[in-house]
């Protein structure tokens, strides 16, 4: 029998249903013309159908290498490489077909999915962007989903890329708007992603997705009135909207109202119950209100993020040089930076190399100062998790410090996958990352009193012999100015969300028992109008007459914000969430600072600063301690005045000033700890 004629006979019994005997049909006609393409094929076939996905690989190998022009046995290949759960390959063989018959819609769609599947994310929005360009699907839905998931899986470039070619074909889409604004937004290309948010909104006022993304740029955008309002509107429409209730928490968070964050983020959390970032957040907002149960929300976080990798064993080298490793978002114009720049500059460049792990999303000078005084440097922001690991394991990183604990910014998953024998976390956050894959976190007795009771710490508390924060002055501070003549004038220039119910009252009740003093204000946020009313209301509620208190806009450079310094006599430090860099700036300007020492590290920062340059006196171990002080040093000129002119010297010679002596103890600090964690590994093996 010819074998075209043989073909046919097998075709015929396949199609009947006797897949027994048309294999056996087909296991002949190769054994004669092992070349036989559709004969391979068609054996393919019946083993896929039959289940037996393994079985048919060979078949359909073999079928393609001997004719790579048909694009039907590339997809069968394909097929039975998925079903074997062997994905790559599968995305490889669509791949194949697609060169072949790139207008297949059906299956570059598969491969897109596919690509989705397994992180392949160029060749996502490869696929992604053929099928927009050309108009082959047209689900803007679907290829939304796909920028997104391109764009937030560290391909942002690609993402937008692919958004832009969706907008150019979908022109009154408002999803596809909105998507593209909310990338740009990440992109940092805010007056750009608010047009892109305005357009989606005047094509569709009701689209949900541009009423959030609009509420990030208010947020960014110091309007914070309207925010409220888009986010009001979302939840209208979507009461379920998870996206929605997380924006809320972090917009009351940046009000100060921390209870209300927390019944958002609640919320949240109730629709989203497996998002680790969502708990990480409710843990900073509970840390940050010194909530009386946020020892047992830390417990609560630590065992749900339990059952990290064990630390890796230490890798020995040649000599004594330590590689110590800083992850940060602020390696820039921040200020963690001004604590950062003593190590940096006084390390001994003979025993330590010190690299960088920069999340900064608009480097500036700054990030140059960094990156020149670092011995390596690596841009984080366009590596995930587990590329960013992989680049700390082959940098043979001894030593990782955490920079930014659960703050903006952070990468907490970074350190779950303990890329380093040693991680610590220092500096960021005045609160436990509730992290068993933290060993460490750097104190000193004054911010954790060896005799008391503090925090629930997962880390364990490692203190420094001395201040554990060194301050570096910019180097456009103005010099210490005494005041004109004016009535006595109290001061903060803090984050205004850390003006806690508590604070506010107490500030009030200062203002009231010193006739004729006023207060100025200023910090993120300040120049928003909703901003403002909120806290003069807030005061006029507790009988201070509103035009005795100043806000300032918070726009201005360094140089200009140091100078406003001039303009107030007292510094008052919120609780029970202190100031860090400003208590520092105020010293720096000749402001006495009046601190309350909390019952929490996050309310301790002030007793630690101050004592460090002899003015222990200022901190208060109550409130009306701290009105008490505040009130007394407004009635005595002559111990401000005296302050004012002796202060800046002061702290120059003190331990909050003393780089090298600060650098030296932080190097002895990583040493002991990977000498430690060195006799560990040796005692386990």
């Amino acid at each position: 029998m010819k074998t075209q004629a043989l073909f046919e006979q097998a075709l015929a019994r396949h199609r009947s249903g006797d897949l027994a005997a048309a294999e056996a049909l087909y296991r002949k006609l190769v054994r004669r013309t092992p070349n036989h393409g559709p004969a391979l094929n068609e054996l393919g076939n019946i083993a896929l159908v039959q289940g037996r996905p393994a079985d048919a690989l060979p078949w359909y190998l073999k079928a393609v290498a001997h004719d790579r022009r048909n694009p039907g046995f590339a997809v069968n290949l394909a097929m039975a490489y998925l079903r074997a759960d062997r994905m790559a390959e599968g995305l490889a063989a669509l791949d194949q077909a697609l060169a072949l018959s790139p207008d297949n819609a059906s299956w570059r769609r598969d491969a897109l999915v596919i690509a989705l599947r397994i992180g392949a994310l160029e060749s996502a929005a490869r696929h992604a962007g053929y099928l927009a360009a050309t108009g082959q699907e047209n689900d803007v839905s679907f290829l939304c989903s796909a920028a997104t998931a391109v764009a937030t899986g560290g391909k942002l470039p690609l993402g937008l890329v692919l958004t832009a070619r969706i907008v150019m074909r979908h022109p009154d889409s408002a999803l596809a708007a909105s998507i593209h604004g909310a990338l740009l937004l990440a992109a940092g290309t805010m007056d750009v992603a608010a047009r892109w948010i305005d357009r989606a909104l005047h094509l569709d006022p009701g689209e949900i997705s541009a009423l959030i993304n609009r509420t990030s740029i208010d947020a960014q955008s110091v309007r914070v009135g309207r925010a409220l309002a888009d986010l009001r509107a979302v939840l209208a429409l979507d009461p379920a909207s998870a996206d929605a209730h997380a924006n809320l928490s972090s917009l009351q968070h940046r009000l100060g109202n921390l209870a209300e964050a927390v019944r958002s983020i609640d919320r949240t959390l109730a629709l989203t119950p497996l998002n680790a970032e969502y708990r990480r957040r409710r843990l900073l907002f509970k840390v940050e209100m010194a909530s009386p149960d946020a020892d047992d929300e830390a417990r609560a976080t630590a065992a749900w993020f339990a059952g990290g990798p064990p630390a890796p064993a230490i890798v020995s080298r040649p000599g004594d040089r330590l590689r110590i490793g800083c992850f940060s978002p602020d390696f820039r114009s921040h200020s963690c930076a001004w604590f950062l720049m003593p190590l940096f500059e006084h390390r001994d460049r003979q025993r330590i190399d010190l690299l960088c792990y920069s999340g900064v999303g608009k480097p500036d000078r700054i990030t140059a100062w960094f990156e020149g005084k670092a011995d390596g440097w690596c841009d984080a922001i366009p590596l995930d998790d587990a590329r960013l690991a992989e680049r700390i394991v082959a940098d043979r990183i001894d030593v990782l410090v955490d920079l930014a604990g659960l703050t903006a910014g952070h990468r907490a998953d970074l350190f779950r996958r303990r890329p380093a024998p040693v991680q610590v976390n220092w500096l960021g956050y005045n609160g436990t990352t509730a992290s068993s894959e933290i060993d460490w976190k750097l104190v000193d007795d004054r911010l954790a009193p060896p005799d008391r009771p503090i925090d629930w710490f997962s880390e364990g508390l490692w203190r420094l012999p001395r201040l554990s924060h060194c301050w570096r002055p910019p180097e456009q501070c103005p010099p210490v100015a005494l005041p004109d003549p004016r009535p006595v004038t109290f001061g903060s220039f803090n984050n205004l969300g850390k003006l806690s119910p508590a604070t506010i009252a107490a500030w009030a009740e200062i203002l009231n028992r010193t006739d004729g003093t006023r207060l100025v204000l200023k910090g993120p946020s300040s120049g928003d109008r909703f901003f403002q009313q909120r806290l003069l209301s807030a005061f006029a509620a507790r009988g201070v007459d509103p035009g005795r208190i100043r806000i300032l806009d918070y726009a201005g450079s360094l140089a200009e914000h140091l100078a406003l310094y001039a303009e107030i006599d007292i510094a008052l430090d919120p609780f029970p969430y202190n100031g860090t860099t400003t208590t520092c700036e105020a010293l720096w300007m000749g402001l006495p600072v009046v601190s309350l020492a909390g019952a929490r590290l996050l309310g301790r920062v002030g007793v630690s600063l101050l004592s460090a340059v002899g003015l222990d006196d200022l901190v208060a171990d109550d409130v009306q301690g701290y009105v008490d002080i505040a009130a007394g040093l407004a009635a005595d000129h002559d111990r401000r005045r005296g302050i004012r002119q002796g202060l800046r010297q002061r702290m120059a010679s003190s331990p909050l000033r003393d780089e090298a002596g600060f650098a030296g103890a932080m190097e002895a600090a990583f040493a002991a700890m990977h000498r430690r964690q060195a006799s560990r590994a040796g005692a386990a093996t």
